[in-house]
């Protein structure tokens, strides 16, 4: 099997036990697995970082997949989303939160199969206020996280449905100093 691997520094004064609750935390997503969700096979440290290692999936993530296809067909973006949901309803009746879901931690499979990336690594991350700087995109985020609040399963949920949104329009649903509008304002069929 092919693997993945993702490396992060971490301030070296980070004390065991916080370190000891991130890889718990990390490993605790290892054993779930779903169509939906990139498998997690180990996390832990290696001298100045922090490291996850996942089943490897050929293609691209859905950022890419987006900037290179634009906005989607109805009814491939309902099912892309229908997808997402499937994948965050697993892990979360494991009480697994992602709390950075985003389109760079979604993948697109070759075969068009939807996959959920960094379960486990990404709220083990958080859970110690070490966050990767590339996974945090406010536009994502619910005001609890934004307001420094843990994530939770509403968390994830929210930025689920902006990740729809955007699948089915072709942009965010807030865009700078301008109210949100409807998806059927930008989407007569939806």
């Amino acid at each position: 099997e092919r693997v993945a691997g993702t490396r992060w520094p971490v301030d070296p004064a980070l004390p065991a036990n916080v370190r000891e609750r991130m890889r718990s935390t990390a490993l605790q997503a290892a054993g779930l697995q779903h169509p939906c969700i990139v498998e997690l096979h180990d996390f832990g440290w290696d001298g100045d970082g922090a490291y996850a290692v996942s089943a490897f999936v050929e293609g691209e993530t859905l950022a890419q997949y987006l900037a290179r296809a634009g906005r989607l067909p109805a009814l491939q973006g309902l099912s892309l989303s229908l997808q997402l949901l499937a994948g965050l309803a697993a892990a979360h009746g494991r009480g697994l939160v992602h709390s950075a879901l985003n389109p760079q931690h979604v993948l697109m499979g070759r075969n068009g199969q939807l996959k959920i990336a960094g379960f486990g690594w990404v709220a083990a991350a958080a859970s110690a206020g070490r966050r990767p700087r590339r996974v945090v995109v406010p536009a994502y985020m619910a005001s609890r996280q934004i307001l420094g609040q843990p994530a939770d399963c509403r968390a994830d949920l929210y930025s689920a449905a902006v990740v729809a949104y955007e699948l089915l329009t072709g942009s965010w649903p807030y865009q700078a100093h301008a109210a949100p509008r409807p998806a059927r304002a930008l989407r007569r069929e939806l």
